[in-house]
């Protein structure tokens, strides 16, 4: 094996781990403890979390996509890739689509909230709007959580040499989609 794709593997995985970390501490720990506050306290709490959320969240999210897809193009698509229809080829498409999928939901949903609610705790705009803004984002976040892992056992099928099959597949979304599942009981066993 090079020596590059072994580097850009382990940056791919390093902001892997950082973006998946966040996000399952943010659904799973963070946002549910945040609903159970009082303005005041979640006031407080964001306009310090936020910041430093989001620039660790960033560089999680876009190392991940980068790395992704520069190991995409030079794995399979570079003329001595191995190309998209192996075994291997399909579970990188199927992980890089989720996990593309994952990001996109985030710049469009989770960024766009995020800084909508730092305003709004700085006192730009209405007060009561936060609630139902805190409540679109955390709806949104376990979506983004499950496509993120989804995408991860994809990746580790492609890597462990999984044969890409109908049953596989099933077998995939069928894990995350419990999983997933989880998270939410999970997460409204937390918030009540």
């Amino acid at each position: 094996m090079e020596i590059l794709p072994l580097i850009l593997r382990l940056f791919h995985v390093a902001f892997g781990l950082l973006w998946v970390g966040m996000a399952i501490v943010m659904t799973l720990a963070i946002g549910p403890t945040l609903m159970n506050l009082g303005l005041p306290e979640r006031k407080a709490f964001q306009l310090q979390f936020l910041p430093r959320q989001g620039a660790f969240g960033a560089i999680g999210a876009f190392g991940t996509l980068l790395t992704g897809l520069v190991l995409l193009y030079a794995i399979y698509a570079g003329e001595t890739g191995r190309g998209w229809a192996t075994d291997s080829g399909y579970w990188i498409m199927l992980g890089s689509t989720l996990g593309i999928g994952a990001f996109s939901i985030a710049m469009a949903v989770i960024v766009p909230g995020a800084k909508r609610m730092e305003k709004l705790l700085k006192g730009e705009g209405d007060p009561a709007q936060i609630g139902p803004l805190a409540a679109k984002m955390g709806k949104t976040a376990p979506v983004i959580l499950f496509h993120m892992l989804t995408s991860t056992v994809a990746m580790l099928a492609a890597a462990h040499g999984a044969v890409f099959s109908a049953l596989n597949v099933v077998l995939v979304l069928g894990s995350a989609l419990v999983f997933g599942l989880a998270l939410i009981t999970i997460s409204r066993r937390i918030k009540a």
